[in-house]
C-alpha cells in the first residue's frame, strides 16, 4: 500500500491555506505483510532535504520505521529488493 503525500500551500482569495504535514515524505507506504511504515523522499539533481524534512526523517527512524531518500526509480527498486 503506497500513496503520494502532497504538502504545500495554495492561495485562496487573499490568504494562503497550508495542507499536509510540513516536511513529510513524498511517498508514504506500508508493507503489506509486516505493517512497517516507509517514508520515501524523492529528490532530483543536487536537491537536498530542508530542515523540516530532516526532522521528519529523524522522527520516522526514531520509531523504527524506514525512511529513504531516492533520486531515481531504479534506486527505489534496488532498495525495495534489498
Amino acid at each position: 500500500m503506497a500513496w503520494a503525500n502532497n504538502t504545500g500551500s495554495v492561495k485562496f482569495e487573499k490568504r494562503y491555506i497550508s495542507f499536509g504535514l510540513k516536511g513529510s515524505s513524498d511517498i508514504i507506504a506500508i508493507h503489506p505483510e509486516t505493517g512497517v511504515f516507509y517514508g520515501i523522499e524523492c529528490k532530483t539533481g543536487s536537491a537536498v532535504q530542508n530542515k523540516h524534512q530532516k526532522v521528519f526523517e529523524k522522527e520516522v527512524k526514531r520509531r523504527n520505521a524506514i525512511y529513504w531518500t531516492i533520486r531515481t526509480f531504479e534506486e527505489l527498486k534496488d532498495m525495495i529488493n534489498e
